[in-house]
């Protein structure tokens, strides 16, 4: 892999490849993934949203991904993880190298016309609402059919408990719901739960 050459899994407009990509960006500011480069490649000036979250597998360390939409409605996903999914260290760290490098790469002026959010791919603000009240929804009644169904003689320690579990839940479903709606980012400033390294 040459300088500012990355090896990543990466799929365009939602259509995966069958191997890596080698993802560089030009001396004059573009984004190339493939061999024609007009068809695969996009000036970054026409970035108008990079949105980055991690998928975290039940036994291994999680897989950051980012998804980068241009102007023109062409949209670039990228992994650091195999195309089957599983994270590996070498593929975590070049992700994470990428995502750095991009960033930098991209113009002050035009950072201010980018949205960079966090969160799910297919992310929105009324998916995130959603999320959000299904989730305190499901929280409240639980909160209300125990603290109801409480037993007469419960000891002192269990309504205080019930009540500190009830905002607990309501605090994940907050969460559930920003994960979902897209938060924006800092772009000079990754966030490090979005790009393990």
């Amino acid at each position: 892999m040459s300088m500012n050459c990355y090896s990543l899994f990466t799929s365009v407009d939602g259509e995966p490849t069958s191997r890596d990509l080698e993802l560089r960006i030009t001396d004059d500011m573009r984004l190339v993934w493939g061999k024609d480069p007009v068809r695969d490649a996009r000036p970054l000036a026409e970035v108008i949203q990079i949105r980055l979250w991690a998928e975290k597998p039940k036994i291994a360390d999680p897989a950051g991904r980012a998804l980068i939409k241009f102007t023109d409605g062409m949209s670039v996903k990228v992994s650091g993880a195999f195309a089957t999914g599983a994270p590996d260290t070498i593929r975590a760290r070049t992700y994470l190298e990428f995502l750095r490098h991009l960033h930098r790469c991209l113009a002050p002026g035009h950072k201010r016309n980018i949205r960079f959010l966090r969160g799910t791919a297919n992310g929105s603000p009324a998916k995130g609402w959603t999320v959000f009240a299904v989730s305190a929804g499901i929280d409240v009644a639980l909160f209300v059919f125990l603290w109801m169904n409480m037993r007469a003689d419960a000891q002192w320690f269990v309504r205080p408990g019930l009540i500190i579990f009830a905002l607990l839940g309501l605090v994940a479903a907050a969460s559930f719901g920003q994960a979902t709606y897209g938060r924006r980012y800092d772009p000079d400033r990754i966030p490090t739960d979005l790009t393990p390294s």
